[in-house]
């Protein structure tokens, strides 16, 4: 809480990523075990035979989700709750969305998918008071 007060008293903002895999979220453990399932994937992929060839960004991306589908997503309420915490320290002009939509893969909370969710997020707020 102190580092939210400090960045309010700078007049800085906390910009709010949804990627879950961030220290703290609640699936961390649920993670740990499906991160034993397999090796972390490399920037090359085996062909049939043994040779080993690049991958593009649209091969990786799609390993990537692949592997997170297997991690169950924290539900929205859990990013409400960490946008609402931050507001309520340091004040809701210190508070930014940084989605991360473009690096991360699938790795985002129920319902946030892409920016056409975003109005989720000031519903959700809005019903809260």
């Amino acid at each position: 809480m102190t580092m939210l007060r400090a960045v309010a008293k700078n007049g800085g903002v906390v910009q709010v990523n949804f990627f879950f895999r961030l220290p703290g979220r609640r699936l961390s453990q649920g993670l740990a075990a499906q991160a034993k399932t397999k090796p972390p994937r490399s920037r090359s992929i085996s062909i049939p035979c043994g040779r080993r060839q690049p991958v593009n960004y649209i091969e990786v991306n799609r390993l990537d989700r692949e592997w997170m589908a297997k991690i169950p997503r924290p539900p929205f309420k859990d990013l409400i709750d960490h946008i609402d915490h931050i507001a309520k320290v340091a004040g809701i002009d210190h508070v930014g969305l940084g989605s991360d939509f473009d690096g991360v893969s699938g790795a985002t909370p129920q319902g946030m998918d892409s920016a056409a969710d975003l109005p989720k997020i000031t519903q959700a707020l809005l019903d809260r008071g």
